[in-house]
């Protein structure tokens, strides 16, 4: 809970009433976001380390990579629900 009033500058009770799958999409979106800027930094020697000491920074970027291209259902139904004109 903590991580989602921090994330989004909200109350408990805010983050209550929010549809918790979309926050989870959300945070994993920005999650793999921040793994993509790590990836691509100029230094590939800091960013495969810091990929290699954060297993979840890579996690993040094979479920990104999932969900772009289809395979990930959960991923895309999410975003078939909330976003239908960039995911048809």
């Amino acid at each position: 809970m903590s991580e989602i009033c921090e994330s989004f500058g909200c109350t408990t009770a805010q983050a209550i009433a929010e549809d918790w799958e979309l926050v989870s999409a959300v945070l994993d979106y920005r999650h793999a976001k921040a793994a993509v800027a790590v990836f691509s930094g100029k230094d590939r020697g800091v960013a495969f380390k810091t990929l290699q000491d954060n297993p979840s920074l890579t996690e993040a970027l094979s479920a990104m990579h999932q969900a772009q291209t289809g395979t990930d259902a959960a991923g895309l139904d999410v975003a078939r629900a909330h976003m239908p004109e960039e995911s048809a």
